[in-house]
């Protein structure tokens, strides 16, 4: 069977702003401060940030905000050759995996440690803006992914990619 891959989504998803928090400096450096051991303008270059940044979308109550608490990596495969039916097939008892396809509206409550080991977290990214919300999302848990943009791989590949026999990261953005 060919598994059907994430429906077209014709929301939007829009920044409405990004934040940067100045977080406390270490103990060790902020006492050296105030004794002069540590200049004011080097303990500057000592100071981090935390960037957070809020979305709106178009069926949600209320904004949605995301810390961008990592860096992760983002992973784009190349196009595959589609087989003589067009995209690739996969067996029957392969489907179920190919079926679970979260949106962004429960992204905000959903784990990334509540999806199974076997099965790859799948995104719907495909709504205008989407992909960025889908990347903030990975960021704030921590976790890399696999992006199949349009002209890119058909759904079994790319899923393939993310999986156990490609790149393991059991996360998966479908962007449009």
């Amino acid at each position: 069977m060919i598994p059907e891959p994430p429906v077209r989504d014709v929301g939007v998803c829009e920044i409405l702003s990004i934040q940067l928090k100045k977080l406390t400096l270490e103990a060790e450096i902020a006492q050296k401060v105030p004794l002069g051991r540590i200049l004011d303008a080097a303990a500057e270059l000592d100071v981090e940030y935390r960037a957070s940044i809020t979305f709106k979308l178009d069926n949600n109550k209320g904004p949605v905000i995301f810390k961008l608490y990592t860096n992760p990596v983002f992973v784009t495969p190349p196009p595959c050759r589609p087989g003589p039916k067009g995209d690739h097939e996969v067996h029957l008892r392969e489907l179920p995996t190919y079926q679970k396809i979260w949106s962004l509206e429960s992204l905000k409550d959903h784990k990334a440690e509540d999806s199974a080991d076997d099965k790859v977290m799948v995104i719907n990214a495909t709504s205008k803006g989407a992909e960025v919300l889908a990347r903030a999302w990975y960021s704030e848990r921590g976790k890399c992914a696999v992006i199949r943009r349009p002209d890119g791989p058909c759904f079994a590949c790319a899923l393939c990619a993310a999986g156990k026999a490609g790149l393991r990261t059991g996360m998966f953005i479908w962007a449009g």
